[in-house]
């Protein structure tokens, strides 16, 4: 019984949370005098979590032809 009365106070005060989550995105790529040029767009809400727009690392792995 004490641990639903403690459960019971702990709901009624608790404070209300909030969640934010990106939407999506796509990877595009083109070959530009032998390098691969990758673009990165990602979709959010505008209220949403911050983005930084710095440059972002790709890894590539287990490719026969790209080196890392």
């Amino acid at each position: 019984m004490k641990n639903l009365f403690t459960f019971l106070i702990v709901l009624i005060t608790s404070t209300s949370a909030m969640s934010s989550h990106m939407m999506g995105g796509e990877i595009t790529w083109e070959c530009s005098g032998g390098n691969y040029v990758f673009t990165l767009k990602v979709y959010r809400d505008c209220r949403g979590t911050t983005f930084t727009t710095s440059p972002q690392n790709i890894l590539v792995e287990g490719h026969p032809t790209i080196d890392t």
